[in-house]
């Protein structure tokens, strides 16, 4: 007696359990690639949030300087490492630019509070 049937599998069973483990790998990687891509965004929205923190602080500390009079610098220009990463900012009176990787962030402020976020990248 042979367990092979006319096709060269042993029976149709073999078949549905081979379709169920490949739709099992397939939804597995689907899952992974989707998590992946939620750890760098979040790793990428950490890092757009702790720059401009950088910048409402560096912001907080011209104006009061300016609203104060007192004799100290204001920061127009400041270098800074965040998440391994390679910040410039530079203070334009009326907005913030942040460059990094190839990305642009230009934050709006006024007196009180930071008005917009706008973020070009190439």
């Amino acid at each position: 007696m042979t367990l092979k049937s006319i096709n060269g599998y042993a029976s149709w069973i073999s078949l549905v359990c081979l379709f169920l483990v490949l739709q099992i790998v397939s939804f597995l990687t689907l899952s992974t690639i989707q998590n992946v891509y939620l750890l760098k965004a979040n790793r990428q929205n950490i890092l757009e949030l702790s720059i401009v923190d950088h910048a409402k602080s560096m912001i907080d500390r011209n104006n009061r300087i300016k609203l104060c009079h007192t004799k100290e610098e204001l920061i127009k220009e400041k270098d800074e490492t965040i998440m391994n990463t390679h910040v410039h900012f530079q203070d334009y009176s009326t907005y913030m630019e942040c460059t990094y990787d190839n990305v642009c962030m230009k934050i709006y402020y006024d007196d009180k509070s930071i008005v917009d976020v706008v973020i070009d990248e190439p």
